[in-house]
């Protein structure tokens, strides 16, 4: 379903922009077939090469608008676009999918629906 989607994470604790990389390419082979993970490579390497090193107290937010993209802010400050419908959807089932990275907290955030 093509809907307005938004996550927006606050860290408690450092984390370097490498691991949101490794970590967006981990949940998203998780929840895709290679084919497709293959289809959507250069807008994953988009989005991994906007992340900056993240400190306690620093939040990333990934807002998607339909016809628009997704776009990823830290602290606010937009860091860039991606476009896609289904790069959104495959980016958002990281947290939401059948296989997301944390059952838990995917069906608690479902909850909150």
């Amino acid at each position: 379903e093509d809907v307005p989607r938004r996550i927006e994470i606050e860290y408690f604790w450092p984390i370097p922009a490498k691991a949101f990389a490794d970590i967006t390419w981990t949940g998203m082979s998780r929840n895709l077939d290679e084919p497709a993970l293959a289809a959507l490579a250069g807008s994953i390497e988009k989005l991994n090469s906007l992340y900056e090193d993240v400190r306690p107290g620093d939040r990333y937010a990934l807002t998607y608008v339909p016809g628009i993209g997704t776009e990823l802010a830290l602290n606010g400050s937009p860091k860039g676009l991606v476009e896609g419908a289904d790069f959104s959807a495959a980016l958002f089932a990281i947290w939401l999918g059948e296989e997301a990275l944390d059952e838990s907290l995917r069906d608690r955030l479902l909850a909150q629906r």
